[in-house]
């Protein structure tokens, strides 16, 4: 799951602030390489996009144990390593070489988690499982809202990939009892 630290989010923050030194053209393409991470990371999450208040993706729920799904996140976690160690951290403002210095190293953390993760074989435990997190979201008491007739579509649509979901998550965990 592509999802960007907390020091790279408030590294982010203090980049757009206006007391933030002027950006060079190399600052504006790191900019513009982690801003399009982030949209991208995004599509792939959305019930992250709408946690953290981007609506444009409330009717959307992805597969994210699918094996398309881990591969366009692991395409995403490669394309965007590339693309910032092609940039460099060298000859960037003292904000921008923190930025891009965290956004390298997040991406090399998720790349070795991605590589190493069996999680998807085992999609659920007696401490977090979607079956609980989904019914949370349901419930309207976390950050799906059910303030109009949008929200409750958005939500029927959501919930109409939830068959498909399970429909994933037993067979991910036949391939992990083959795999015993």
């Amino acid at each position: 799951m592509q999802k960007l630290s907390l020091a790279l989010i408030a590294a982010l923050a203090v980049a757009g602030c206006s007391s933030a030194p002027k950006l060079t053209s190399k600052g504006h393409r790191l900019n513009e390489i982690v801003n399009d991470h982030f949209e991208a990371s995004l599509k792939l999450d959305p019930l992250f996009a709408t946690s953290i208040g981007d609506h444009r993706y409330d009717n959307m729920l992805t597969i994210q144990i699918g094996e398309k799904e881990r591969a366009q996140s692991a395409a995403l976690t490669d394309d965007s390593l590339q693309k910032i160690r092609t940039l460099g951290c060298d000859a960037l403002n003292e904000q921008d070489t923190l930025t891009c210095n965290t956004f390298i190293s997040d991406l090399e953390a998720i790349q070795e988690l991605e590589k190493d993760d069996l999680s998807y074989l085992m999609p659920f435990n007696q401490f977090d499982s979607f079956f609980s997190n989904f019914a949370e979201l349901a419930s309207g008491a976390s950050y799906v809202t059910f303030d109009n007739e949008t929200d409750y579509n958005n939500f029927l649509a959501r919930l109409a990939i939830v068959p498909a979901y399970i429909d994933t998550m037993i067979d991910n965990m036949k391939i992990g009892m083959k795999k015993q």
